[in-house]
């Protein structure tokens, strides 16, 4: 998650600059430093995005998945992985609970991208934790793979990177610092504006 991220690359890292801030991330020219503290940088200012612009927060949907209590002294896990959710569905607690209304909402994903996306869900009855999650983790497919073909910058294989995280591509959402399969999704916020159209962001951690 972002807070274990922050934790263990300040151990490694050095605080950024504002002019560190705005740097892209290049393998070839930054040090392994240097980078560690960007991702630092970047991580914290995606914690801090504000969308009141989108009307009232009408609710907070939460993610928890049942695992072993020597996993979790609480019995769960507080959010989902993103990438392959179908692993963890049959243990998601309320799956099936109707926690949207409405048949039509839009959604904007904006970590861990340069450029946000907005695209809209459909459904004839509303959405479940269940139905969110797989259109999210479909929704969030989609932008990999167009990210992959639109980049000149190609993603580094494992085996080339100076750090763990994944390079910054130049694609058409500009994805940085981590794999799809980094990405969590612990909570869905649900905002409605004065025309009563619903809008959801994401907390996704790594």
């Amino acid at each position: 998650m972002k807070l274990l991220l922050f934790l263990s690359l300040c151990l490694a890292g050095c605080s950024s600059s504002p002019t560190q801030q705005k740097t892209v991330l290049k393998d070839s020219v930054l040090s392994d430093t240097s980078q560690n503290a960007l991702l630092i940088a970047r991580e914290r200012a995606s914690t801090l995005k504000v969308f009141d612009t989108l009307g009232e927060l009408v609710s907070t949907i939460h993610f928890r998945v049942a695992v072993a209590d020597s996993i979790s002294k609480d019995g769960y896990l507080p959010y989902i992985g993103i990438e392959y959710p179908e692993k963890e569905i049959r243990n998601l607690f309320d799956k099936n609970e109707k926690v949207i209304d409405e048949n039509k909402i839009t959604i904007i994903i904006d970590y861990p991208l340069n450029h946000s996306y907005k695209g809209e869900f459909k459904s004839t009855n509303g959405f479940t934790r269940l139905s969110l999650i797989n259109e999210i983790s479909k929704t969030y497919h989609q932008l990999y793979s167009e990210e992959e073909k639109t980049a000149t910058v190609k993603t580094l294989p494992l085996s080339k990177r100076k750090i763990y995280n994944r390079n910054e591509t130049n694609g058409k959402y500009g994805i940085w610092g981590h794999d799809l399969g980094d990405l969590v999704l612990a909570d869905v916020l649900v905002y409605r504006n004065s025309s009563g159209e619903i809008t959801i962001t994401l907390e996704v951690e790594s």
